[in-house]
C-alpha cells in the first residue's frame, strides 16, 4: 500500500502522460486501487458482525463497478472518436478525388 501511495503521489505531482484524458484515468484508477486496498482490513476479524462485512462487501463491489464502467466508457468514447476521425478522413479523400 505504501508503494501504491508513492506511485499515486508521483503521478499526481509529475503528470507524466501524453494526453489529458489518459493521464486523468491513470490517476483515477490508481486512487481507486489505493482506496480499495484498505478494504482488505475490513474483511478480517476487525469487523465484528457479519452484517457489517456484507455491507462493506456491497460498497466494495459498487466502487469496483464504478471503476469498470468509467473505464469502459472512456474506451467506447475513444473508439467512437477514432471512428469519426477515420470517416472524416475518408470523406475528405473522396471529395479531393472528385475535384481532380
Amino acid at each position: 500500500m505504501w508503494l501504491t501511495l508513492i506511485d499515486v503521489l508521483l503521478k499526481i505531482e509529475w503528470s507524466p502522460f501524453e494526453d489529458k484524458l489518459g493521464g486523468f484515468m491513470e490517476k483515477y484508477n490508481d486512487c481507486l486501487v489505493l482506496t480499495l486496498s484498505y478494504f482488505c482490513y475490513l474483511f478480517t476479524d476487525l469487523t465484528p458482525t457479519a452484517e457489517d462485512k456484507y455491507f462493506i462487501g456491497w460498497v466494495y463491489n459498487g466502487v469496483v463497478g464504478i471503476m469498470i464502467l468509467s473505464n469502459v466508457g472512456v474506451m467506447v468514447r475513444t473508439v467512437l472518436l477514432n471512428v469519426a476521425e477515420k470517416i472524416k478522413e475518408t470523406i475528405f479523400k473522396c471529395t479531393e478525388k472528385r475535384k481532380l
